[in-house]
């Protein structure tokens, strides 16, 4: 499980990759990229808010 600061970076991160995500200037293979990264992040976020026992 992640801590705090794991799951604020994340979020920085999200904010950095959606801000480049929809620069015009940003390539459709880089739009690729950055969705799968996005994606990963989702995943730990999903992790990270699943109940704990």
């Amino acid at each position: 499980m992640p801590d705090n600061d794991e799951v604020f970076d994340d979020a920085r991160e999200m904010g950095a990759l959606s801000n480049e995500y929809h620069d015009p200037n940003t390539s459709e293979e880089r739009q690729d990229e950055i969705a799968d990264a996005a994606g990963e992040i989702m995943k730990r976020y999903a992790e990270y808010r699943e109940p704990r026992e």
